[in-house]
C-alpha cells in the first residue's frame, strides 16, 4: 500500500469519497471517472485530470498500464478506512495517523477508531466460533447464525449493522455513522459509557479545523 498524506484539498478529498463509494475496489479508466465527476460535479477534463493527479501524488490511487490499451492507464482507488492486514500496512496506518496528529487532531480519536476495530473483530471472532459450534451440534444453519449473534456469545454487545465492515460501506457516510453507531454501543454496553459518549466524529470531522478524511 502506498504511503498517503492528510494534506489534500477539501474540493479533492470530497471527489475522492465520492469515487471511492462508487468504483470500491473496482479497476477503473480515467473517462469512467470523468463522467461520474462532469455528472456529479460539473468537473471540466482538466479539472478532472488535475483530481486524479493529486490522489495519485498523495498515495491515494494505484496506476498501472492498460494491457488493452498502453496508451491508456487503469486505476484503482487505496481504500484508506481499509484495517491493515498486514505489518507493512499497519505501519502505512500508524504513519498517517502522525500526519493526522500534525494536523491537530486530538489523538484520543485515533486511539478510539483502533479500539472499535478491534471489538467488531472480535465479536465477529467469537460469532464465527459460536456458529461452528452449533453446526457441528446439526442446529440448522440459519438458527445457529441468529442464536450466534445474542449478545449472550460475545465480550462486548456489537449489533451487526455497527460492525467495522458494515459501517465503511458508506465512505460518504463514515464520521456521520460511526458518530451514531458509538452512542447505540454506549447505551448497550454501560461500563464504557463514559469512553463513547465524549466522542461525536461527526461534530469533529465537520469542524474545518481538522483536517481529517472522514465526513
Amino acid at each position: 500500500m502506498a504511503k498517503t498524506s492528510s494534506n489534500l484539498a477539501k474540493w479533492v478529498e470530497k471527489r475522492y469519497l465520492f469515487l471511492l463509494d462508487k468504483f470500491k475496489d473496482q479497476e477503473f479508466t480515467f473517462e469512467e471517472a470523468f463522467n461520474l465527476l462532469k455528472e456529479n460535479f460539473s468537473d471540466s477534463y482538466d479539472q478532472a485530470k488535475n483530481i486524479i493527479s493529486e490522489l495519485n501524488k498523495a498515495g491515494y490511487l494505484e496506476t498501472k498500464p492498460n494491457p488493452e490499451d498502453k496508451r491508456e492507464k487503469i486505476y484503482k482507488l487505496i481504500n484508506i478506512f481499509a484495517f491493515p492486514t498486514s505489518k507493512q500496512e499497519l505501519i502505512n496506518l500508524l504513519k498517517r495517523a502522525a500526519d493526522i496528529i500534525r494536523t491537530r487532531v486530538d489523538y484520543t480519536f485515533i486511539l478510539i477508531l483502533l479500539f472499535y476495530k478491534a471489538y467488531s473483530d472480535k465479536w465477529e471472532r467469537e460469532f464465527e466460533e459460536t456458529k461452528k459450534k452449533l453446526l457441528e451440534k446439526s442446529w440448522p444453519e440459519a438458527e445457529a447464525v441468529k442464536e450466534a449473534s445474542e449478545p449472550v456469545y460475545h465480550t462486548f454487545n456489537f449489533p451487526k449493522q455497527y460492525l467495522w465492515e458494515n459501517l465503511r460501506k458508506e465512505p460518504l457516510r463514515l464520521s456521520e455513522n460511526l458518530s451514531y453507531a458509538l452512542k447505540e454501543l454506549a447505551k448497550l454496553n454501560p461500563h464504557y459509557q463514559d469512553i463513547f459518549t465524549q466522542f461525536d466524529f461527526y461534530q469533529f470531522t465537520s469542524n474545518p479545523e481538522n483536517n481529517i478524511i472522514l465526513n
